[in-house]
């Protein structure tokens, strides 16, 4: 009996051990996991990456150093009547894509005018409407804005002409003066994104206008143009600014000074060219004149070989009864190659 009892009290003892060397073997494991279990718990706390931005057309543009000055506004006849309103834009666009790209900014200004009762008001709106006019892209189709065309990796000083004494109004649309509202709701996005335009509330005409300021771009859209654009130092330079004077005797007449584009366009590109348009800025001693009445800013050619050049047609631009300096810009060439 009592060796029976030793017996079983060996046996418990050796259990008693075997738990406690079981149970230190389970502490020691547990500790080594700890740091497993903190490295997953950080890793689950850390935040997602960011998304990259998306890679789209208007990515890849810019509009900088827009200002607004007034200007007086001449036909091409400066001396027959007195110059009208204006006000002329002006900014420096860059298109990085690899694309002719047609860019259509959005400006807001302060626009003063009286109100129906007489009262003059001062509201914050996005201008548009065919009194805004520039050399420096396409003619709109549907739009109620004018884009500006660049070529691929161009970087071009543009400039939008705003006639305060047009025949047809201002369009405008409020734009409210929270930046936050404003980035929500003209936003860079399709041309509708922004109402242009609406009812008689948002039309100014020249009557009602008393001054703009305090330009700036809110918003542009981008599309890829129909036609192809080539940078304006690579095509202008063979262009001509002749200044004829004609003292009127053998007209019984009055001196006249007059300005003529003449010379010629290279097609300095691979492609043929079906169809080409050339246009112009002109400024007259610092006051510019009406681009969208001047004769002969625009000059078409049709059939340009690879490495040859177009004649321009003389065209008269301005005749003037004074001595004036005429400033000539090359502003777009657009063509479309001949595919065939």
């Amino acid at each position: 009996m009592k060796q029976k009892a030793k017996s079983a009290v060996a046996v418990a003892a050796a259990c008693l051990l075997a738990v406690s060397l079981t149970g230190c073997g389970g502490t020691n494991s547990t500790k080594q996991e700890e740091p497993q279990n903190e490295t997953t718990q950080q890793e689950q706390s850390a935040p997602a990456p960011e998304p990259e931005p998306e890679d789209t057309l208007e990515s890849h543009v810019s509009i900088t150093d827009v200002s607004l000055s007034e200007i007086k506004v001449y036909s091409t006849s400066v001396d027959s009547y007195d110059p009208e309103r204006g006000y002329v834009i002006q900014a420096t666009v860059t298109n990085d894509n690899d694309e002719s790209c047609d860019i259509t900014p959005y400006f807001a200004v302060d626009i003063t005018g009286d109100d129906d009762y007489g009262a003059e008001q001062t509201q914050r709106v996005i201008i548009s409407g065919s009194e805004i006019f520039t050399p420096y892209g396409p003619e709109p189709a549907m739009q109620s804005m004018q884009p500006v065309g660049l070529a691929p990796h161009e970087t071009k000083d543009v400039r939008y002409y705003v006639y305060l004494d047009g025949a047809g109004p201002i369009l405008a649309s409020p734009l409210s003066n929270d930046k936050e509202d404003t980035s929500e709701d003209y936003g860079i996005g399709p041309l509708d994104s922004i109402p242009l335009g609406g009812d008689e509330d948002g039309k100014y005409y020249s009557h009602e206008i008393t001054s703009l300021a305090n330009v700036e771009v809110v918003s542009f859209s981008v599309a890829e143009s129909s036609m192809t654009y080539i940078p304006a130092d690579e095509w202008g330079k063979g262009v001509i600014l002749n200044e004829e004077y004609d003292d009127g005797s053998s007209w019984g007449g009055y001196p006249t000074y007059e300005s003529i584009i003449t010379g010629s366009i290279a097609n300095p590109t691979q492609d043929r060219w079906l169809s080409a348009t050339a246009q112009f800025d002109v400024a007259l001693s610092g006051q510019t004149l009406n681009s969208a009445g001047l004769r002969g800013t625009y000059a078409t050619l049709d059939h340009v070989d690879r490495g040859a050049s177009a004649e321009l047609t003389e065209n008269s631009i301005v005749t003037t009864q004074n001595d004036y300096d005429v400033t000539l810009t090359p502003a777009l060439l657009a063509y479309e190659p001949d595919l065939g």
